[in-house]
């Protein structure tokens, strides 16, 4: 299955399924196929579309019903949800591991764009600076990062003694207490909440998927990144994250 969507403003309709965003946006499918979609709270079941019946011209449909078909796709497959300025797509993705780390040709200063902490304030890459940071672009509607997000969490705790942190920023649009609850009741309660809500930074550092993971060391400069969901608690993690510290 390959779907492309055509998105007038960007990125920014991915946040959530409807809404002024989605409107404003108006997005259309220009190739591919449809399917029927059943949104049950934060599940999605797929339900293939008969080829005899048709529900319009595809280039007049709108977004909602593609981006819960992405979404049901990323929970049956494992994908990644993939992205991009003027288009969007779902691709079939393995679970990846620390092996597909890859790290950046020449270090370079992390952006100074700013993101939003839990008390509403905005913080930068550059507050942190002297910890070595594990920031991961997740959305409570990406089976793969949710999947993600309690080895996240155990990385956290595991490495917090040593002057590292993660940082996992969410690209949704949700109240900062549901995605406090999200985040409590997938594994993740260890993980301070963190917001990046319009993708300003996600842009800076050029992210076309979700989860997608940025490694940042202790000179607040970027070393690299990893697309996919990865064990982030493994030895070959810690062992990683740790290389990043300097002497």
């Amino acid at each position: 299955m390959e779907l492309a969507v055509e998105i007038d403003r960007g990125i920014d309709a991915l946040h959530d399924f409807g809404g002024a965003a989605l409107e404003a946006a108006a997005p259309h499918l220009v190739r591919g196929r449809l399917a029927v979609v059943l949104v049950v709270g934060h599940r999605y079941y797929l339900v293939c579309w008969n080829g005899r019946h048709t529900i319009g011209e595809l280039d007049d449909m709108k977004l909602v019903p593609v981006l819960a078909m992405l979404a049901a796709a990323a929970v049956i497959a494992g994908a990644v949800v993939a992205f991009g300025p003027g288009a969007l797509e779902t691709r079939a993705a393995q679970t990846t591991g620390i092996a597909n780390f890859s790290p950046s040709d020449a270090p370079t200063p992390a952006p100074a764009t700013g993101f939003a902490n839990a008390e509403g304030g905005t913080v930068t890459l550059a507050d942190f600076k002297g910890k070595v940071l594990v920031v991961n672009f997740w959305a409570t509607w990406c089976a793969p990062c949710i999947e993600e997000l309690p080895a996240l969490a155990r990385l956290n705790e595991a490495l917090a003694p040593e002057n590292v942190a993660v940082l996992a920023l969410s690209v949704d649009r949700l109240e900062n207490a549901r995605i406090r609850s999200f985040l409590d009741a997938n594994g993740a309660a260890a993980l301070a909440l963190y917001k990046d809500e319009g993708m300003a930074l996600a842009r800076e550092f050029k992210v076309r998927g979700l989860p997608t993971t940025v490694v940042i060391d202790a000179e607040g400069r970027v070393r690299g990144q990893l697309v996919g969901p990865a064990a982030w608690d493994s030895e070959s993690a810690l062992a990683l994250v740790r290389s990043f510290k300097g002497p």
